[in-house]
């Protein structure tokens, strides 16, 4: 499997234009109702979850990081490899740095300082990822959280 097109139809309470994507899919209804697949340009198939259907394993495994490292190694072309930090988004960074704040509290100043700024980003890339637009003040936010968080990361690294 090279490419794994998916869309999904969701419900949720939360309206998503006024409150964005997270607090849409954190809302207590929020639901998967249908996802729709296709397989390196094939046939496009639909679950309907809403009525008991399930997601085939293969497709599961291929949206989990280890699929994503599993089919990492059958594409030697891919020069960019890593631990399984590699293949989270930016949501996902902010959990492992939340969960793990022992750890990452000597880089920044503080959770505030820099959980914000990657919810900030992951919705601009989720934006991006699902083909909508993103102006130039989002541009610029992700530009400049981007050299924030890196000269942060130097200055911590520095002392």
């Amino acid at each position: 499997m090279k490419v794994l097109s998916i869309d999904i139809e969701t419900f949720s309470s939360v309206n998503l234009q006024k409150c964005g994507v997270y607090k849409y899919a954190e809302s207590e209804d929020f639901e998967i109702l249908l996802f729709g697949y296709a397989v390196d340009g094939g046939a496009v198939q639909v679950v309907d979850l809403a009525c008991g259907e399930s997601i085939p394993a293969e497709i599961i495994d291929a949206l989990t990081i280890s699929g994503r490292q599993k089919n990492d190694e059958s594409n030697k072309w891919l020069s960019v490899r890593g631990t399984e930090l590699f293949y989270l988004d930016f949501k996902d960074l902010g959990a492992v740095i939340d969960n793990n704040w022992d750890i990452f509290k000597d880089y920044f100043p503080s959770q505030s300082f820099i959980l914000p700024k990657l919810n900030d980003m992951a919705e601009c890339r989720n934006k991006i990822a699902h083909n909508s637009y993103i102006d130039d003040l989002e541009r610029n936010l992700m530009k400049t959280y981007y050299n924030v968080i890196l000269r942060q990361i130097s200055d911590s690294t520095d002392k």
